[in-house]
């Protein structure tokens, strides 16, 4: 099967509904993130804090090439991960790429006050960074998926039947 790589902002439900159809599907779960951490023995806010973000980017793209370079693989992607345009041009060959959306604020909600996201200070630096991601996002998608109101299962559901209308041959 083709890989099939989430990308949203934080708090989207990247990594929850990526174990969930990783399992469902068959395929190699791999969180970028949790690569990077064990690639460099550091937590992301311990590498945001002595190496700098730039570096964590340059990390983010390293992972997501190796990562996207067999198949039959979920990859949770970190919400960052359109912020350089070489990632674009990965995300695109690697996989179907499927946009979990939701608004600022229901992001805010599932994630925002959470110390392990280095990004997430104020709800307006939240907004302005989601803001200026959203369109990246869009243009990476083969799929959008809006998790806003949806349950997990829902969110699962609404994937797999994506998926199929996508690629009717592959289950």
């Amino acid at each position: 099967m083709n890989n099939i790589i989430l990308i949203g902002f934080m708090g989207s439900g990247k990594t929850t509904i990526g174990r969930l159809l990783a399992e469902e599907y068959s395929l190699e779960y791999y969180d970028i993130d949790e690569f990077i951490e064990e690639n460099t023995k550091m937590s992301i806010p311990e590498i945001f804090k002595k190496a700098g973000e730039s570096w964590f980017r340059d990390q983010e793209a390293f992972a997501l090439t190796c990562l996207t370079d067999a198949t039959n693989r979920l990859i949770a992607t970190g919400g960052g991960i359109v912020e350089r345009e070489e990632n674009l041009e990965t995300l695109k060959k690697g996989g179907t790429v499927i946009y979990l959306k939701a608004s600022p604020d229901k992001l805010w909600t599932r994630a925002g006050k959470d110390p392990n996201r280095p990004l997430s200070t104020d709800l307006a630096s939240f907004r302005k960074l989601f803001e200026r991601r959203k369109a990246r996002y869009e243009a990476a998608a083969d799929i959008v998926i809006d998790t806003g109101n949806l349950s997990v299962e829902r969110t699962v559901e609404a994937i797999k039947k994506a998926l199929a209308d996508v690629n009717p041959t592959e289950e």
